[in-house]
């Protein structure tokens, strides 16, 4: 089978390589020997999957694409204001080599130029230039995933030849810019410049970067998220030598480019990409490599500024407890109060990415449901799939503010309730359980609007409706049914038991549930209150009991022994058939209730 993602990187590639421009860097004599044709393009996404064609796999040094992967991890071992206290982040238009510092600061523009880089290579940790430089060589095997070793060939050679490099560290160390000796620092510089890779490895590199700082194939934490932020805004910016605002012009991506002919480009939450290719032009970027970018991102649409056509609708959907219900059943009395007033319960439920955008919507339909007579909101972000940006902090400033006595609920997944502050998730604003959450709405309703049956009064047998008093007299005799008393907690039936009878609530709550598939705990089917039966299948066929059924309040049923409605089916076969037109009816209301819930997951 072809696989999209490798026949359209092969399309480019063979479209690309037959492009001649542009000479290999020679200023260090060992890049000099490097095959001017050769062209390799990698790809990693997020979740670790690589493609790639041409010369990936071949070897080469890494050079100033080096550059942010150190940079991040400064970020990290001495934060963001120790680091710009050394090292700017503003653009310039002088050479990446030029010996020049920030006229004001004496500090380097930015990481992305060779004075900032060295500085940058100054702050590995370790007691001397070979500890610093061990260092380094964990950061970029931990960014590719693999052990990355140094191309000693090329270190000697830029030793050699760079005098310059030298100027920078000394004019730097005179400005009180660098964490170590000059000569120690340019040590580090040129085994980080000369670290052996291939273009495989610097897709999973700027993969990383694309996840966020968590390496896709090995799964580890190599940096913050924080940090990734700060690189990428330097790499959009100054990445690209003295084309950086063309760059942002034409491709719009955060990128990075060595004199070596490697590319990185990273396109958050979704991949990273790496070319290399020899042939640099006159601003020491690959050839290859910038047309490969451009039309690759032209032809996907990946600018970071272009027009974003309408998406998915953050509201993903809107109900209400008429259509949306929870699995508690409810008599003829609750479901005509809720079917009556089940509009006065508002559900909104919210997908995409926890920002402003959402936050304002949500308190928008808030204020907009009130003052459409809703008495109850509930909002699902339970599909949301990120909880990190400042969304949750306006969406916890908004739970604080209060509703004026309004009733509004959040719903969230457990992972998110773990990042709520703990006076919001200790609030009773929150739940985590669906079902749990739309009992309460409908709960609030019934308390608004039901009025309660008579102290002492017992709910009517729905099993016996219609019954004249001959006629229960006859049943009770025949039948002889039993109380049953069960406390919370209690198991009524177990699966796998007899069904040998049929129960009728009749003072506080039942639950069926069935074990979760995981092993995680129970999935709650149904809960029943007063007036409702369970047990029915008992009746209709002998056989095993599917679901265990637990008393979540202590619980009084009564017992109907399945043994006595066949006695009752060959004494009374008239009653008997009354019996089983109520049973149908329950049935028959049941199965209404189910078609509900498949009707409201339809509008999924």
């Amino acid at each position: 089978m072809i696989n999209p993602a490798i026949q359209f990187l092969k399309q480019l590639h063979d479209r690309l390589k037959g492009i001649r421009d542009g000479e290999v860097a020679t200023y260090i004599p060992e890049l000099a020997k490097a095959d001017a044709d050769a062209f390799g393009i990698a790809l990693t996404t997020v979740d670790g999957a690589t493609y790639h064609v041409g010369d990936s796999r071949q070897e080469f040094t890494i050079q100033s694409v080096s550059k942010p992967f150190a940079y991040a991890q400064a970020l990290e071992d001495w934060g963001r204001d120790a680091v710009a206290r050394s090292v700017g982040v503003e653009p310039t238009g002088d050479s990446f080599n030029a010996i020049s510092l920030d006229q004001r600061s004496n500090r380097p523009h930015n990481p992305m130029v060779n004075a900032g880089a060295i500085a940058i290579s100054s702050m590995f940790p370790g007691e001397d230039a070979k500890a610093a430089s061990a260092a380094m060589r964990t950061t970029m095997s931990r960014f590719a995933g693999r052990p990355l070793a140094i191309d000693e060939a090329v270190f000697a050679s830029e030793r050699e030849t760079g005098h310059r490099n030298r100027a920078l560290a000394w004019l730097m160390q005179n400005s009180g810019m660098l964490k170590r000796p000059p000569d120690d620092a340019l040590d580090v510089y040129f085994r980080q410049c000369s670290v052996s890779v291939t273009a495989i490895d610097l897709s999973v590199m700027a993969a990383t970067l694309a996840n966020g700082g968590s390496n896709p194939i090995t799964r580890q934490s190599v940096v913050s998220a924080a940090t990734v932020q700060d690189v990428l805004s330097v790499m959009l910016s100054c990445g690209m030598y003295n084309y950086a605002g063309q760059w942002v012009h034409e491709v719009g991506i955060a990128a990075k480019s060595g004199v070596s002919g490697a590319v990185v480009a990273v396109v958050p939450g979704q991949f990273g990409l790496a070319v290399w290719s020899p042939r640099l032009d006159a601003t020491g970027n690959s050839v290859r490599g910038i047309a490969f970018c451009k039309a690759f991102t032209e032809e996907l649409g990946l600018h970071l500024f272009r027009p974003v056509p309408n998406g998915p609708d953050v509201l993903r959907r809107r109900s209400n407890v008429q259509a949306l219900r929870s699995k508690r059943l409810r008599n003829a009395a609750e479901n005509a109060m809720l079917d009556r007033w089940g509009t006065q319960a508002q559900v909104f439920e919210f997908q995409g990415v926890l920002d402003f955008s959402h936050v304002e919507r949500i308190v928008r339909l808030v204020n907009q449901a009130k003052s459409g007579g809703a008495v109850a909101i509930l909002v699902s972000l339970a599909k949301v799939r990120s909880l990190e940006s400042d969304g949750l902090g306006l969406l916890c400033d908004f739970l604080r503010s209060g509703t004026d006595g309004f009733a509004v609920r959040f719903l969230m997944t457990a992972d998110g309730m773990g990042k709520l502050p703990h006076d919001i998730a200790t609030s009773g604003a929150v739940f985590t359980d669906q079902d749990v959450a739309l009992e309460w709405a409908e709960h609030l309703l019934l308390q608004m609007h039901h009025i309660p049956l008579p102290q002492g009064a017992a709910p009517e047998n729905p099993l016996l409706r219609g019954l004249s008093g001959d006629e229960m007299q006859r049943y009770r005799h025949i039948c002889t049914p039993r109380l049953g008393d069960f406390a919370s907690g209690a198991v009524i039936v177990r699966k796998g038991d007899e069904a040998d009878m049929l129960f009728v609530v009749m003072k506080g709550a039942v639950r069926v549930q069935v074990a979760a598939a995981d092993g995680s705990g129970v999935v709650r089917l149904e809960t029943m209150g007063p007036g409702l039966m369970f047990g029915e299948m008992a009746m209709l066929q002998s056989g095993q009991r599917m679901a265990d059924v637990v008393a979540v309040e202590d619980s009084t049923c009564e017992c109907i022994p399945v043994a006595g409605l066949q006695a009752l089916k060959s004494e009374d076969a008239g009653l008997y058939l009354k019996l089983l037109v109520n049973l149908a009816a329950d049935l028959a209301a049941k199965l209404k209730r189910s078609n509900m819930v498949v009707s409201s997951l339809q509008a999924l």
